[in-house]
């Protein structure tokens, strides 16, 4: 499995987390597909597989930064970011190894509460992975 399909699924993960997909999620998801890509592919695999199955090794850091702020923006599209959601976003960044600074910054970005050092940081992320 590539990195691209590994992000895709562990996005579709966070939308099957708190058992309903919202237009919005499903929305999101549709606009990060290429031709002959279904949202419900995406999401069937994910139900059906645990996250760690679906973690591609992603060295660059940058990267892994970039897919936790997707899962997490993901989660809160809907303004319901539940338990489950939560849960499965720790977990991710756990898995990610994301530091703890830049865990509170996606946290404050997906919730909108960001500044402009947050922004600084995320473009200077950006500049350097591979989804520029």
């Amino acid at each position: 499995m590539n990195s691209r399909r590994s992000s895709l699924l562990v996005l579709a993960k966070m939308a099957l987390a708190d058992g309903k997909v919202r237009p919005e999620e499903e929305q999101m998801l549709r606009e990060l597909l290429t031709d002959g890509e279904a949202v419900a592919e995406f999401l069937t695999e994910a139900g059906s597989r645990p996250l760690v199955a679906m973690l591609h090794p992603t060295p660059s850091y940058p990267d892994r930064f970039f897919i936790c702020l997707r899962a997490a923006n993901l989660a809160h599209v809907d303004a319901d970011f539940d338990l489950r959601e939560e849960l499965l976003f720790r977990r991710l960044v756990r898995q990610l190894d994301i530091q703890a600074a830049d865990r509170e910054l996606i946290e404050r970005h997906a919730s909108g509460a960001t500044g402009a050092e947050d922004h600084l940081r995320i473009e200077t992320l950006h500049r350097q992975s591979s989804f520029c």
